[in-house]
């Protein structure tokens, strides 16, 4: 309540009684105890809202910036609730980002064609192919150049591969500052188009190895575009850790200079709360990062990040920032978390088949597989650069203090799978056709026989899925994780927003 009236001050009087105010509140921010007290968050982010607002409306330069002062101290600087509430209120700064068209896409017209018809017009001579995902890619045998023949499925692949098109065509045509060269794949044009299906009578030997249903987007790409950060290209070795922590830096920078313009890769990482209840919950399981809950396989969902050695990958996801109040705050964390998580992956994935539970369910530990100098190095630079990227200025402020707790804590929760369990609910197995739900036990390790066996909608089936970053239905066992997030982005966003006010 005093917070509140001292609030309710500030906004009656800023010139008058702002300064006082601003000592008061950093003071309640400097207070550890109410972190233990039950609306301990509340109160902290009362005194931080209030912050936000002299930074934003102060009528003074020098007070502005002082306040600004409290709230970035205890966004980088803190780990917990007072972390939390001075990075949201940093993050809803206005950060005077444009607010894009998202671009048309063509009439969805589908045309038949051979994949090496698409290759002699990509000018490519395929010496080699793989299977990437929903892709067929085609390697050139003179200059290494890539042809991708990305598959959409579903009802609305069509939708899909047309809007990614569309995005591609508009992100070349995008002048993005920068001496490091953003690589946007170039769509292929064959008649007009470029969405095409395989005949049905077609003699190519690549068929087989294409999708017989569905359309399929054709684009030219860089060797790099499918260098993913833990492991070479080539052999599937992994990657040294200096060239891993280039790609995240690279990745990070084209992420935040992309979001500067107004244009949000909304996932560099395909994360989930609780990916196996999507069908039924509003927000289609979904990872809403700041709400702090489990985060649902994440060393699965890192394994193909859309990110790689060229720069970003799956323009599918791209969409237009809209000015909704914390909605940039929330794309560019989903982006820092995303980077953080892979980071991570680097070192587990370094011994890819220790994972999970042994005979006597003992979870695997891989603490040994990290190296905490490293991974700081990693942490770092994936916040250097993105702040780089968005900024559109290199970072000048101090270290961030909670960064070495934050690197013991990633150690110990993404070393050791603790938790490794999720829960099929009585309610989404009485959605379920029998075949449905035997295939989707099947499809989450479970053997034929067992899954034949199990009964349907009788009980919750637990499943061994993991591992994850917290306990079904429960809080992320790495909330650490998700201060720094937040941290990171709300320091990206004031330093924008302040950079307005001097010019």
């Amino acid at each position: 309540m005093a917070v509140q009236e001292l609030s309710r001050k500030v906004r009656a009087a800023p010139d008058r009684n702002g300064p006082e105010a601003l000592e008061k509140l950093e003071a309640i921010l400097r207070d550890k105890s109410h972190s233990s007290q039950r609306c301990g968050h509340i109160l902290y982010r009362s005194c931080a809202e209030t912050l936000a607002y002299l930074v934003q409306s102060a009528p003074g330069l020098d007070l502005r910036l002082q306040a600004h002062g409290v709230l970035q101290r205890f966004s980088l600087q803190t780990l917990g609730d007072r972390c939390m509430a001075a990075a949201r209120a940093l993050g809803g700064l206005s950060p005077s980002v444009p607010q894009p068209e998202t671009p048309s896409p063509e009439p969805l017209a589908v045309q038949y064609a051979d994949p090496e018809e698409l290759a002699a017009t990509a000018g490519i001579e395929p010496r080699s192919c793989f299977r990437a995902g929903r892709s067929l890619v085609l390697r050139d045998a003179q200059d290494q150049s890539l042809l991708v023949l990305k598959h959409g499925p579903g009802s609305d692949g069509t939708e899909r591969l047309a809007q990614e098109a569309a995005w591609l065509e508009h992100l070349r045509g995008l002048r993005v500052s920068s001496s490091r060269g953003s690589h946007v794949p170039h769509p292929i044009r064959l008649r007009g188009g470029c969405l095409f299906r395989i005949p049905r009578h077609s003699a190519s030997p690549l068929k087989e190895r294409l999708p017989s249903d569905g359309p399929l987007l054709a684009f030219k790409a860089d060797p790099d575009y499918f260098a993913y950060p833990q492991e070479h290209p080539e052999t599937g070795e992994p990657r040294s850790l200096r060239q891993a922590r280039r790609i995240l830096a690279r990745s990070a920078f084209f992420l935040g200079r992309y979001t500067s313009t107004g244009i949000l890769h909304t996932a560099p990482v395909p994360l989930f709360h609780n990916r196996i209840q999507a069908g039924r919950r509003d927000d289609a399981g979904r990872y809403l990062w700041d709400r702090k809950g489990r985060l649902d396989r994440w060393l699965h969902s890192c394994r193909y990040p859309n990110f790689g050695g060229s720069g970003l990958r799956d323009f599918e996801h791209m969409a237009p920032y809209g000015g909704a109040p914390l909605e940039l705050f929330r794309a560019a964390g989903t982006q820092i978390l995303s980077l953080l998580l892979v980071a991570g992956s680097v070192f587990r994935l370094r011994n890819p088949e220790l994972v999970g539970l042994d005979d006597r369910g003992v979870p695997a530990d891989a603490r040994h597989l990290f190296h905490a100098k490293q991974l700081r190095l990693m942490v770092r630079s994936i916040f250097s650069s993105y702040f780089l990227g968005f900024v559109g200025r290199a970072y000048t402020g101090p270290a961030p203090a909670g960064l070495d707790p934050l690197v013991e804590r990633m150690i110990r929760e993404m070393g050791v799978d603790r938790h490794m369990s999720e829960a099929l609910r009585r309610e989404d197995q009485l959605g379920m056709k029998r075949e449905e739900f035997v295939e989707l036990l099947r499809s989450k390790g479970m053997s034929r026989d067992a899954a034949l066996r199990t009964p349907q909608g009788e009980r919750d089936v637990f499943l061994n899925t993991g591992p994850h970053l917290g306990d079904f239905n429960s809080r992320i066992s790495l909330p650490e994780l998700i201060d720094f997030t937040a941290g990171c982005a709300g320091t990206c966003i004031a330093a924008r927003h302040l950079d307005a006010i001097w010019v």
